[in-house]
């Protein structure tokens, strides 16, 4: 295990000559009532330079030691140099209880020669804690951690060993709530942020039935006064087996109110000393940065500008932390002449913490408009802005409008993007950033959401007035013209520190060996690279290595007229290759019938930094490099060792006759000759049945949609009357809606609860004109699609919007007055969809109200019962709990998840109540949104979500959520950018259709006596597979489902989805049986 111990080992003391003759700095350490470690920043070969010294700096010169007494004894400390600077790690011994959480100041003795006689050292493995022991390598005599007292331990826990120490296994408890490993209380200070983290490992865990989970973790605050305050969650697993030693880290910020804090860590498995945690830590986000010492002769040595009439100002909220050095600008700070800072005139001020990334940059004052007055002395200056929006924990991206800045009543900043302009270029900025094995994370995605400016400022009459109008100003610096070059250095130091303080965390990808030398052909030897193979529901990473029985020599499909059939390849590289470009030829049959490369959509799998566990807002950006998007590329520079991969989807034209298609995909890599990789798909000689089932995703239309008719995150003037942004908005709809069906889709779930184009007359709702309801149904019925669930309906029930437009009159449900306002909204809607021949809207009166226990189950009821008996109209309801089968017998449709639960019982009650049964969110793989709903009969399936996207929509980790765990595709340029799950939701309905033309296929023949065999055949087949899919799909993902969870991993023999296609090649064999009386055909079934 990485052990995180604390005692020291000493090599010896440096005594005060050597102090007399070092540099020194000082920096300030919050101590403990137990032993702790500390760390700061400090820019060492800086400081030797500002002092003369020509020699490098000699890390073994560093000595920390309490500042007060001056002879005091060092402590351990060790160095480690990182991101351009050094970091200096050291003990901070233990206080009494009372002093917990107070300053301690200590100094550091540094110069170019080691100091004599050395320092006690950390070991290498030491890192900032604020714990004692989170390794649990120190023992009594008696083998117990320190830290644990001793029945607890012998009650609760075992040690186990390690090949690199100990860990702590978890004895069981009954109950299904513990044992508990607690932290001490650690004493922090409001508006911080610190980091949780421990490790984890599960080996035959079974979750108790009562909580069913594995582990579960919080973070608990108390006050000054000792009183709780409400915790915060930090980790649930139900894995009961784990892949070796899982990471666990989280980053909060501490309440503003609390003054301790501590992680406990709950095991929930009912099997003893199954569950084990290692290097649990607790550490500040915030490292110091040290900007001062002192030389040798006493000289003072600065990183920053040290004069009386500079100002450093960090504005943002009263409540979130202030950069070193710097002074605290809120909204509420009106300007005093004490002060000699403060605004003198505010509008619509919003002052915004966004966490990340650092603490100069993450929080912000913007305003319809600021004047800020800055005392100083009449005089020539240098004026520093840092503005931006980290757009952290934004879930739709806030949009900056009619920015303006002056100083001195003079613009020094104005600009307007036009909007139509911006979601063509800003919005889409990052579909550029392609990831190239070295890009950063910080300069790609962080720093570019940030800008500085230097203007020149002239001080007269002691004041300097800055306004701005829409700009998020993050911070500023004032400094005399005459300290110009040593304010630019400074501010260059900066911008180092302040990405030093961003808490970036890369989580590595699955590590695979890569093919001996000796299995390697001469071929694949002297062109390069390897061609490999595997099932699509297996990611291919960068670091991912072909296994021998995993090469290909060619790709095989099959497919019907009109079908979509993709082929997919991974290429290893052997050494760099260059340009690497992929090129479709025609394919053609022998018989005479061709696909033009033109059918062949051929696209490179683009790497993702996608977001990698953590808590959202709160969290660090934490992240893994990961496959998720296909993106066509002319070509693309592929070095050593990074593994690629490709689609090639084939639509096969309407008018193909059956066949064997032949081509390929020629591979060109740098100026070699190109590789043709054989490409077969037979086509068959039939058309597949239309799907059977209204399917489809939940769906809130893309961007510039919300900002446009909602327009919450513009700041400046709205343009829902843009005529170039109206053209954008039905372009893409058009675009999104093409794509869904280009999947085999039918059916959205749509998401927008029209607030703000709705108004109250006479007591009942109606549509406002020119209302985007009314837009948005139109684009439907254009596009073709079916019944639609009003996914946004169900807020003005069950969330009660209703009372947005009559407060007093609607705040209480089911009045006379409330029921017919929400009757005639319905009706109204009616009414124009019958007048415009729009496809069915289907009532969507709540979503998962067993989260709210029997009461939200009875407001379900209650909200189907207003609408029962309405001519024409159908409620739906999702029901994730056992509380909401009340409502059933009250639902035209009731649509149920796995957490319902669905089984042979619930199915047949529903069925008995005489609702039809739909799913949603049973998993996103290709089996649950395929075949699963066939076997259990369903009329519909719905899954969350087609593309939940939070501020930019190509970072996924800027807003409150990742953009990239519910997708379906990314906006790009030309329309949707596909992610690679979007071909899986396409062949999961194939699936479905291709048992469809099989049921179709039976029917047809069973009046034929010469088919009775064939027909007989099918059905058998037919009944076998429903065996092999469970109707309660909970024996297929797991138990222990979290009733909110939109997705599972799919276990049993369907989780290689290579075996659902050659399920899917057994029914078309069936099928030509059925029409042709013969076994159809025997090869060609292999993808």
């Amino acid at each position: 295990m990485r052990s995180i111990l604390l005692c020291a080992l000493v090599l010896g003391l440096a005594g005060p000559t050597w102090c007399a003759s070092a540099y020194t700095t000082t920096v300030e350490a919050t101590a403990q009532a137990v032993l702790t470690v500390a760390g700061a920043w400090v820019d060492f070969p800086a400081f030797l330079k500002l002092g003369g010294e020509t020699a490098a700096f000699a890390p073994e010169s560093v000595v920390v030691r309490p500042a007060d007494p001056a002879d005091a004894a060092p402590v351990a400390s060790r160095v480690e140099e990182s991101q351009g600077a050094y970091r200096v790690f050291w003990q901070v011994p233990a206080v009494a209880q009372k002093d917990a959480g107070q300053p301690v100041t200590f100094r550091i003795e540094f110069g170019v020669k080691p100091a004599p006689g050395g320092s006690p050292r950390l070991p290498a493995s030491a890192v900032d804690t604020l714990i004692a022991n989170g390794g649990f390598e120190e023992v009594t005599d008696q083998g117990i951690p320190v830290g644990i007292a001793a029945a607890i331990f012998k009650r609760d826990f075992r040690l186990v060993a390690e090949k690199e120490g100990r860990a702590l296994a978890f004895n069981a408890d009954p109950e299904g709530r513990g044992p508990a490993f607690i932290t001490p209380w650690v004493s922090v200070r409001g508006g911080e942020s610190l980091a949780y983290s421990f490790r984890f490992r599960a080996r035959g865990a079974e979750a108790h039935p009562r909580y069913k989970v594995i582990l579960f973790s919080y973070v608990n605050y108390r006050d000054a006064e000792g009183k709780p305050l409400p915790r915060a969650h930090a980790y649930t697993t139900r894995l009961g087996d784990t892949d070796g030693w899982e990471e666990v880290r989280v980053t909060l910020p501490v309440p503003p109110a609390a003054r301790s804090t501590n992680l406990e860590i709950r095991n929930g498995s009912q099997v003893p000393y199954s569950v084990s945690i290692d290097d649990v830590r607790i550490a500040a986000t915030t490292i110091p940065q040290v900007m001062a010492a002192t030389a040798p002769g006493g000289q003072r040595l600065s990183l920053r500008v040290e004069d009386e009439n500079v100002r450093r100002i960090d504005l943002g909220t009263a409540t979130s932390p202030v950069w070193q050095g710097f002074q605290a600008l809120a909204p509420e700070m009106e300007y005093t002449a004490e002060r000699g800072l403060g605004f003198t005139r505010l509008a619509r001020p919003l002052g915004l913490d966004k966490v990340r990334p650092d603490p100069l940059a993450r929080d912000f004052i913007t305003a319809a408009r600021a004047d800020l007055r800055i005392d100083l002395p009449d005089g020539e200056y240098t004026l520093w802005a840092l503005i931006g929006d980290s757009q952290v924990g934004s879930t739709i991206l806030t949009i900056y409008r009619d920015q303006l800045l002056q100083i001195n009543g003079q613009e020094v900043l104005k600009r307007d993007v036009p909007p139509a302009e911006f979601f063509r270029t800003t919005y889409l900025r990052h579909y550029a950033d392609f990831w190239y094995p070295g890009m950063d994370f910080y300069d790609t995605f962080v720093a570019p959401n940030f800008e500085e400016h230097f203007f020149p400022v002239t001080v007269t009459g002691g004041k300097l007035t800055l306004s701005w109008r829409n700009v998020p100003l993050a911070a500023l610096v004032v400094a005399p013209k005459a300290r110009d070059a040593e304010l630019r250095a400074e501010l260059s130091r900066l911008k180092a520190e302040r990405r030093r303080a961003t808490p970036i965390e890369e989580v590595a990808p699955p590590v695979e060996e890569a093919p001996a030398a000796g299995v390697l052909t001469a071929a694949e030897r002297k062109r390069g690279f390897v061609l490999f193979r595997r099932p699509a529901n297996e990611s291919i990473y960068p670091t991912s290595r072909p296994k021998p029985e995993e090469r290909i020599t060619a790709l095989q499909a099959f497919a019907t007229p009109g079908e979509y059939e993709p082929v997919h390849f991974s290429l290893y590289p052997l050494r760099n290759l260059g340009a690497v470009r992929i090129r479709a030829t025609e394919l053609r049959a022998r018989a005479g019938g061709r696909i033009p490369a033109s059918a062949v959509d051929v696209r490179v799998v683009r790497y993702h930094f996608r977001a990698a566990g953590g808590r959202g807002v709160a969290g660090a950006y934490r992240y893994q490099i990961a496959p998720y998007i296909l993106d066509r590329r002319e070509s693309m520079e592929v070095t050593e060792g990074t593994t690629w991969s490709w689609w090639a989807t084939i639509h096969v034209p309407e008018n193909a006759p059956a066949g064997v298609y032949e081509g390929a995909l020629e591979i060109t890599a740098g100026q070699q000759p190109a590789l043709r990789l054989p490409v077969s798909i037979r086509v068959l000689p039939f058309r597949l049945a239309a799907l059977p089932i209204l399917q489809g995703y939940y769906y809130f239309p893309s961007e510039p949609w919300y900002s446009t008719f909602w327009g919450a995150n513009v700041r400046g003037p709205d343009y829902r009357d843009d005529p170039e942004v109206r053209k954008i908005i039905l372009e893409n709809e058009r675009r999104e809606m093409r794509f869904m069906k280009s999947l085999g889709l039918n059916s959205v779930a749509f998401g927008d609860d029209l607030r703000k184009d709705l108004e109250l007359a006479d007591g009942r709702v109606r549509l406002k004109p020119d209302n985007r309801f009314a837009l948005w149904m139109d684009l439907y019925k254009e596009a073709g699609m079916g019944p639609m669930p009003f996914y946004g309906f169900q807020p003005l029930g069950a969330g009660n919007l209703l009372a947005w437009l009559e407060r007093e009159k609607l705040k209480e449900r089911f009045t006379p007055q409330w029921n017919t306002a929400y009757r005639s909204f319905v009706e109204e809607c009616q009414r124009i969809g019958k007048e415009r021949g729009w496809p069915e809207i289907l009532w969507y009166i709540s979503d998962e109200l067993s989260n709210h226990g029997e009461e939200g189950a009875k407001l379900g009821v209650e909200l189907a019962k207003v609408l029962k008996g309405m001519p024409g109209v159908r409620t739906i309801a999702s029901m994730n709990g056992p509380w909401e089968h009340i409502m059933v017998p009250h639902l035209n449709i009731s649509m149920p998840n796995i957490a319902f639960p669905i089984t042979e019982e619930t199915v047949k009650k529903v069925r008995d109540s005489g609702s039809e049964l739909w799913l949603y969110n049973c998993g996103d793989e290709r089996l649950n949104l395929g075949l699963y709903p066939w076997r259990v009969k369903a009329g519909g399936r719905f899954q969350w979500h087609y593309r939940y996207i939070n501020a930019d929509p190509w970072d996924d980790l800027d807003g409150g959520g990742s953009d990239t765990q519910y997708c379906l595709s990314l906006p790009g340029p030309d329309g949707p950018v596909p992610a690679v799950k979007s071909q899986m939701v396409r062949e999961a309905v194939d699936d479905h259709r291709y048992i469809a033309t099989l049921e179709q296929a039976i029917a047809a023949a069973r009046s034929d006596a010469k088919k009775q065999a064939a027909v007989a055949k099918a059905t058998r087949f037919l009944e076998e597979l429903r065996a092999r899919v469970p109707v309660d799909f909970r024996t297929l993902v797991g138990y222990q489902v979290d009733p909110r969870a939109a997705g599972a991993s799919v276990g049993g023999e369907f989780k290689n989805t290579d075996a659902l296609d050659r399920v899917r090649w057994a029914v078309a064999q069936l099928i030509l049986e059925l029409q042709t009386g013969s076994g159809g055909p025997t090869t060609g079934k292999g993808k």
